[in-house]
């Protein structure tokens, strides 16, 4: 048998690619039934592969044999800063490949994935990336032989349990509190408990200091959300003894996930204790754990809803160098739920990143005809973009010149919407201009100063010409994470201005496209509008087509 190996073109082999992928599923799912059906279809499938595109310097490869597909794989760089908050998890520098990045056709994953490693890692290897970090099902023992066979070990894992309540009773002497942002310090004071826990043997898992602040602020976000991220302490005899954190799955691929899933981002309890005590209202199911102190961050999903018991969905394998030893898949299901204790659980493919957003946001605009609802529906998902700590590339963050631009980002083929980074350098302004058209804008660096303008008599239709003599409604400063709308003809007149010291950089989804979306500035001389088109202040190609 011989493979063929040609260079993957997101256009002619994304199809053949799907079909793979939703192949590899449909196994995943017989042999695990609580991963999502919706897979099985390879237009599902295609959505999720060109999340590596968003990559800047992918490569791919597509395996054939006789003409036909047998395999792919897309292979990115993964560069974590030692100050970011995932530091102690990954490699600094490591080339990946994302759990829904990677397929073969039944039956050849060991001749394939061999293949397709040996030459994507060439290329890799030539840019100074050393370390090599592959998503993979953990029911899939085919795809398990053929990376342990390329000197690859388990690193992590993901499993899923359900929420239902174990048999040992709960502990009374155990008081739990759901747990706020006032609380912050007790949740950081936990964790580090529970980091050093992992840097210690059997684990030796790294504990980055620097990361610290990145780690703060990413969980301080997550407790002014207590509804969708709910943080549980237990106490006793008034000191904090364990935590339970919870957050949405953003971070795990969507063949993953079920439905009604919530992601167990922390736990730690003192050893011997059992959390389980109903507090306000809310019921918090006993769980046993022993001295191994608890789960680590990123390491374990529940299901809501479904029986008490525990599945292996997910991995990720790193060059046995990194790793150490790790039991056997047998051995693992036979260890139950301890099997999280001893080998953690992965983040199993990419994070949300851009091509997802765009996904998100034209299902948002095919199925809401309203602005309002539109920008209503879109913030959740730029907020989970946002939240995800995915930057931008470096130009697409720079002014030009010296002043203010827009870099295009993606423009939607049917003319619904489009997206542009906007970059302003420190204290410069738009200058007073009107958004004929909804928008959603979330502020990425700096602090944005927004100063919104009305005119006392307003006509519904705003054309060039008319008179743009303004008063001051509103002045707002929204720092980095805030999120905004464009809602004309009453909020449509702003002046925006990069407060501070830093460059204010701003991503926009606007309705229409650069050449329809209408926009005018006004003319301080005339004091009337005058055509300011958004094509004209628009540079680059556009980062995703």
């Amino acid at each position: 048998m011989k493979i063929t190996l040609v260079d993957f073109d997101r256009h002619r082999h994304l199809d053949p690619a799907a079909a793979l992928l939703a192949g590899r599923h449909r196994r995943d799912r017989a042999r695990e039934p609580l991963l999502p059906a919706a897979f099985d279809a390879p237009d599902a499938c295609r959505a999720q592969i060109e999340h590596a595109f968003d990559n800047p310097g992918w490569k791919g490869l597509l395996a054939e044999v006789d003409g036909a597909p047998v395999g792919f794989a897309i292979m990115t760089a993964q560069i974590t800063a030692q100050t970011h908050f995932l530091a102690s998890f990954f490699p600094p520098r490591a080339a990946s490949l994302g759990y829904a990045a990677h397929a073969t056709k039944a039956g050849m994953e060991y001749d394939v994935y061999r293949a397709l490693f040996a030459a994507l890692a060439e290329p890799f290897v030539a840019l100074g990336f050393f370390d090599f970090a592959i998503n993979l099902p953990a029911s899939d023992p085919e795809s398990r032989e053929a990376w342990a066979s390329l000197g690859f070990g388990r690193t992590m894992t993901c499993a899923i349990r359900g929420v239902g309540p174990t048999e040992k009773p709960a502990a009374t002497a155990v008081e739990l509190h759901q747990v706020s942002a006032e609380d912050a310090e007790v949740i950081f004071s936990l964790n580090e408990e529970l980091t050093l826990h992992h840097a210690r043997s059997p684990i030796f898992n790294p504990f980055i200091r620097e990361s610290d602040a990145s780690s703060h602020e990413f969980q301080r976000n997550l407790l002014t959300e207590p509804a969708a991220n709910a943080h549980w302490v237990a106490y006793e005899d008034g000191k904090p003894v364990g935590m339970n954190t919870f957050m949405q799955p953003f971070f795990l691929s969507p063949l993953t996930v079920p439905d009604k899933t919530i992601y167990l981002f922390q736990g730690i309890v003192h050893g011997g204790r059992t959390c389980g005590r109903r507090r306000h209202g809310h019921p918090r199911a006993g769980r046993r754990v022993g001295p191994r102190a608890g789960l680590r961050a990123h390491r374990a999903a529940l299901r809501v809803g479904q029986p008490a018991r525990r599945e292996v969905l997910a991995e990720q394998w790193l060059p046995a160098r990194r790793v150490r030893h790790a039991p056997s898949p047998r051995r693992a299901h036979r260890l139950g739920e301890q099997v999280a204790f001893w080998e953690g659980a992965a983040m199993a493919g990419s994070a949300y990143g851009l091509r997802a957003l765009i996904d998100d946001i034209t299902r948002v605009v095919r199925r809401e005809s309203h602005p309002d609802a539109r920008c209503d529906a879109i913030a959740p998902h730029l907020r989970r973009w946002m939240d995800g700590a995915l930057a931008l590339p470096e130009r697409y963050t720079q002014p030009c010149d010296g002043g203010a631009c827009g870099h295009l980002v993606y423009t939607d083929p049917e003319g619904e919407y489009f997206v542009i980074s906007v970059a302003f350098p420190p204290g410069t302004s738009s200058g007073v201009h009107y958004h004929g058209a909804w928008g959603v804008i979330g502020i990425l660096a700096g602090t944005d100063e927004e100063t919104k303008y009305a005119r006392d008599d307003s006509p519904e239709h705003v054309a060039a010409g008319q008179d743009c003599r303004l008063r001051q409604a509103e002045k707002i400063y929204s720092p980095s994470g805030t999120i905004s709308y464009l809602r004309p003809p009453l909020e449509g007149f702003h002046r925006v201005r990069a407060a501070g010291g830093e460059t204010g950089v701003s991503l926009h989804i606007l309705g229409g496209t650069p050449d329809t979306h209408p926009h005018f500035a006004c003319d301080g001389a005339t004091k009337t509008l005058v055509d300011f088109p958004m094509s004209g202040i628009i540079t680059h190609e556009p980062l995703l087509r």
